[in-house]
């Protein structure tokens, strides 16, 4: 049976962030026994990259955990940005093309995505016009990904306060089914402005905000305020070790 960690009465998954996998120098043997281990524990949804580094690694490990494990099925959240940087204009042929390069990827179609628009992130005034002019059509196109099973989650990273509200208030995005924000005691904006949100289909990542929010906090500290706040469903955090682990889902148990 799958454990599920539970905080109070509610229920909170904890995803793995892969995307810190180089940064110590560990063998594909030592991360194939940490899926294992996370994946006993519960921990059945991982977090991917296909911009870092760490992606390709990630893929051997995975392949060789697969093999090893037929019965065990993981679950992906797949950053993914359209319009990226370097383009203007939303192209659902483009959207299309990079779910699908995750799912084979990852050989999986139990995606879930987390979006995001790159177009002109410094300037929010041309931002929120250039959402308003495609939104509509990636909302079509969020249905129809849904519909052939490319897809079955979708959530909206916001690159602003104002931009989060503009997703909300205008439901710009119907076919969405919830936002990914950073959330932790030193950026407490997002979660704070969730709260007013019906849906706790949110997820918190950056949980210790890559260590800098446990210089002045502890680990708990951090993970009783994104908790409190009763804005969120999924916490994503990274681990380079068992001990790690155990450390996170202690306190979510």
């Amino acid at each position: 049976m799958e454990m599920r960690y539970r905080y109070s009465s509610m229920n909170y998954e904890i995803v793995f962030g892969s995307m810190r996998m180089l940064e110590k120098n560990r063998s594909k043997a030592y991360w194939i026994e940490m899926f294992e281990f996370m994946y006993d524990l519960g921990i059945t949804e991982h977090h991917v990259s296909i911009e870092y580094e760490s992606y390709n690694f990630y893929l051997e490990v995975l392949k060789v955990f697969q093999s090893n494990n037929p019965t065990k099925t993981l679950s992906h959240i797949c950053k993914l940005a359209e319009p990226s940087f370097n383009s203007i204009e939303f192209s659902k042929e483009r959207l299309q093309s990079k779910c699908l390069k995750y799912s084979e990827d990852l050989n999986s179609r139990n995606l879930c995505i987390q979006w995001m628009s790159r177009f002109n992130i410094n300037d929010s005034e041309s931002r929120l016009t250039h959402l308003g002019d495609f939104c509509e059509d990636l909302n079509k196109e969020i249905f129809e990904l849904k519909e052939n099973r490319i897809i079955n989650e979708f959530l909206v990273f916001p690159y602003s306060l104002l931009e989060l509200d503009v997703y909300h208030d205008q439901k710009l995005l119907s076919h969405s089914d919830g936002y990914i924000v950073y959330c932790n005691l030193n950026e407490k904006k997002y979660g704070e402005r969730l709260k007013n949100f019906s849906s706790r289909n949110n997820t918190a990542i950056r949980p210790f905000h890559g260590k800098k929010s446990i210089e002045n906090y502890t680990i708990n500290d951090n993970l009783d305020f994104i908790v409190g706040l009763n804005s969120f469903n999924r916490i994503i955090t990274s681990f380079s070790n068992k001990n790690q682990v155990n450390e996170v889902l202690r306190k979510i148990h």
